[in-house]
């Protein structure tokens, strides 16, 4: 119900979740309960939810690297359904303040991340897929990213 407060049921939400998911593990209960959960609240709340699950611990045993492209191929698709929110906003001259927002588009979903006690692995996760978001937004917005940005040494007047 406090997902459904918060984004509301028209939002998919996708949840990632980064608890250890190998027998014998105290976390694969939890991870076992937290997916049966996901199924009951999207038929109880009729939500559109889903769960992806990513093995933090077992990946990072391969390496940074591969962990960070595996984790980047596992929720790619989705941010790229959500899209990005993107507007305009206008300043008064004098007092800096916002005066108009003028939304363009807005994204079309929410991605959770999920993690017993370890801020680390939920931490790594946001990182190196804001990373990624980034430049997905660089690309929807026109910006080309492999050409050098020119600094000419001097800081810009804001408003």
């Amino acid at each position: 119900r406090r997902l459904q407060k918060r984004y509301g049921t028209v939002t998919p939400i996708t949840c990632v979740s980064l608890l250890r998911r190998y027998a014998g593990h105290g976390e694969t209960k939890l991870g076992d309960t937290f997916e049966r959960s996901t199924h009951i609240v999207r038929k109880t709340l009729n939500l559109d939810i889903d769960i992806k699950h990513f093995d933090w611990h077992h990946k990072t045993k391969s390496g940074m690297d591969s962990t960070v492209r595996e984790l980047w191929v596992l929720v790619a698709r989705t941010f790229r359904k959500n899209g990005i929110s993107a507007g305009e906003m206008q300043y008064d001259a004098a007092s800096g303040d916002p005066v108009q927002i003028q939304n363009i588009r807005m994204q079309r979903g929410i991605v959770r991340w999920n993690c017993l006690d370890s801020l680390d692995r939920t931490n790594l996760s946001n990182f190196f897929t804001s990373w990624q978001v980034v430049a997905e937004m660089c690309r929807t917005l026109g910006l080309n990213q492999h050409k050098a940005l020119q600094y000419d040494g001097t800081i810009p007047d804001t408003p």
